[in-house]
């Protein structure tokens, strides 16, 4: 996932890069994915659970991981 995708994530540019992919490594960016949306999962977790001993601070990291999360999950689609 480049930074431009998770600011932004365009369908056409997506769909387009992904064609010009050889099967191994559509195969690795789908593991990449499914890794992604876990990590993205318990790392949004974590930073909610530490959210009182950071004073909040940790909040921008899950709603990055929740970000994180949510590209990934569009990708695989």
């Amino acid at each position: 996932m480049t930074l431009k995708d998770f600011f932004h994530l365009s369908e056409e540019e997506f769909q387009e890069r992904i064609t010009k992919l050889s099967d191994e490594e559509l195969m690795k960016d789908d593991i990449y994915d499914c890794r992604t949306i876990h990590g993205g999962l318990f790392g949004a977790a974590v930073g909610a659970i530490e959210a009182v001993p950071t004073a909040g601070l940790s909040l921008v990291g899950s709603a990055i991981n929740l970000r994180r999360r949510s590209v990934a999950k569009r990708r695989l689609k």
